[in-house]
């Protein structure tokens, strides 16, 4: 029985990287950018959009913690309470903003799945903490939105 479901776990783990194809980037089959957008879903495409921002810019990432491929530029939200935090300091879009771009930020990425799941979920946010981030978001430029997934901001 033990290896009937070792077997079963080895044929799930080869078909798994069959699907990922690591090798077809190894080899330069498949290219890095092909690669990571067919393995990290909507995150791949973000990073590449990121990775064509002047180089001088810094994003700051609400509800996304990873910063896999996105460094220097990225700072992310590695413990999902960025948000939490700065509404509760600084209360106004304006003065997060500010705050922002002291710290030398110059756009803000927003993993929406992300915001929805802790809307939906947690508890500690109220009704006026999404109201502020929704008034935020319509001082902010829009450059690029995708599949409503994640949405890039150029700060005012």
């Amino acid at each position: 029985l033990i290896i009937i479901v070792w077997s079963f776990s080895l044929l799930e783990i080869i078909l798994h990287t069959h699907d990922l194809n690591p090798a077809g980037a190894i080899l330069g089959i498949q290219t890095k950018e092909d690669y990571l957008i067919k393995n990290l879903g909507g995150y791949g495409r973000a990073v590449e959009v990121m990775q064509g921002l002047n180089p001088n810019s810094r994003v700051i990432m609400l509800w996304e913690t990873r910063g896999l491929y996105c460094q220097p530029i990225c700072d992310s939200d590695e413990v999902i309470d960025r948000w939490f935090h700065d509404v509760r300091i600084y209360l106004q879009p304006d003065e997060i903003i500010s705050n922002w771009k002291s710290h030398g930020f110059t756009h803000m990425l927003l993993h929406n799945q992300g915001a929805k799941f802790i809307e939906a979920n947690d508890e500690r946010y109220t009704t006026n903490d999404w109201k502020t981030l929704e008034n935020l978001r319509e001082q902010l430029v829009l450059l690029k939105s995708l599949n409503d997934t994640y949405f890039l901001y150029e700060l005012p």
